[in-house]
C-alpha cells in the first residue's frame, strides 16, 4: 500500500509550479506486478469532494482486479473503490470502434458520469445507502457494522449528509448568526441521518446463549455412540464406587461409635 495522500500533494505542488504536466505509463512495472490493479495507473476519489469529479477513460479497465490496467482507491483511505461503484461514474471502458466512428461518444460518457454522480451525491445527502452497502448492513448487524466503518464512511453515513445542506443552507441566506443558524439547521433536520437502532445487551446474550446451546447440540450429535460392552464397564465401575462410598460411610460410623464407648 503506497501514501496515497502524499502522490496526491506531490501532483498538487508540481501542478502549481508549471502550467502543464504529464505522466507516463510504466507499462514494465504493471507486467511485473502481473497486469493486476496494484500495479496499474492510480485513480484518486475523494467523496467529500462535491465540486470535482475525476473521469478516466481507458480501454484496457477490466472488471477483474486481479487484471486491470486502472487502480482505484478512496482518496482518504487509500482502500480499492469496487469497479460495480466506479464504472460509468469514474471511469470509463472506452469502446474504440465507437469512439472513431461516434464524433459525440465521449461528450455522451462525460454526461452520463456527471448524471450518476449527481444521483450519487444526492442519495449520500438523504441518508440513502447504495446497492452495495445495503447488501453489506443486510448480512450482519447494521450497528455492529456501523461501528467497524471508517472515520471517511462512518461520518459520510452518520452526520455529513445532513451537515452538507446545513452547509448549503447558511451559505444561501449568510445570516448574522452563522454557527447559531448552523446549529438549528442541524436539529430541525437531524431526521435526513438514519440511524440502525442497537440491539439490547439482554437480547444479545439470549442470542449468545442461543448459540451455545445449539453449539452443545451439534457436538452431542457428532460424539459416536459407545459399544454396549463398553457402556456395561462403565456401569460396573459406577457401581463398585458407590459400594466404595457406602462401606467408607459405615466405617466413620464404626470409628463413631468406638469413641463413644
Amino acid at each position: 500500500m503506497y501514501g496515497v495522500q502524499d502522490i496526491y500533494v506531490n501532483l498538487i505542488e508540481s501542478l502549481q509550479k508549471v502550467c502543464a504536466f504529464a505522466i507516463q505509463d510504466d507499462y514494465s512495472y504493471w507486467a511485473a506486478n502481473g497486469e493486476a490493479a496494484e500495479g496499474g495507473k492510480l485513480l484518486l476519489i475523494d467523496d467529500a469532494d462535491y465540486e470535482t469529479q475525476h473521469i478516466f477513460f481507458d480501454d484496457n479497465l477490466s472488471d477483474n482486479p486481479a487484471h486491470s490496467i486502472i487502480d482505484i482507491r478512496d482518496l482518504i483511505t487509500g482502500e480499492p473503490v469496487s469497479y460495480k461503484r466506479a464504472i460509468n461514474k469514474f471511469v470509463v471502458r472506452v469502446e474504440s470502434d465507437k469512439a472513431i466512428l461516434e464524433n459525440d461518444y465521449f461528450i455522451k460518457k462525460i454526461e452520463e458520469c456527471e448524471k450518476r454522480r449527481t444521483e450519487e451525491i444526492e442519495n449520500m445527502e438523504k441518508g440513502i445507502m447504495s446497492e452495495e452497502e445495503f447488501i453489506k448492513s443486510t448480512k450482519a448487524d447494521e450497528w455492529a457494522v456501523l461501528q467497524q466503518l471508517s472515520t471517511n464512511e462512518y461520518l459520510s453515513r452518520t452526520v455529513l449528509p445532513v451537515v452538507y445542506q446545513g452547509l448549503r443552507e447558511v451559505d444561501t441566506s449568510r445570516p448574522e448568526d452563522p454557527v447559531k443558524d448552523f446549529a438549528f439547521f442541524l436539529l430541525r433536520n437531524q431526521q435526513l441521518v438514519k440511524m440502525p437502532g442497537k440491539k439490547p445487551e439482554l437480547e444479545e446474550k439470549k442470542e449468545e446463549a442461543k448459540k451455545e446451546e445449539v453449539k452443545k447440540e451439534e457436538e452431542k450429535k457428532v460424539e459416536p455412540e459407545k459399544p454396549a460392552e463398553v457402556k456395561q464397564e462403565v456401569k460396573k465401575e459406577e457401581a463398585k464406587k458407590e459400594v466404595a462410598k457406602v462401606l467408607e460411610t459405615k466405617k466413620q460410623e464404626a470409628k463413631k461409635e468406638q469413641k463413644k464407648k
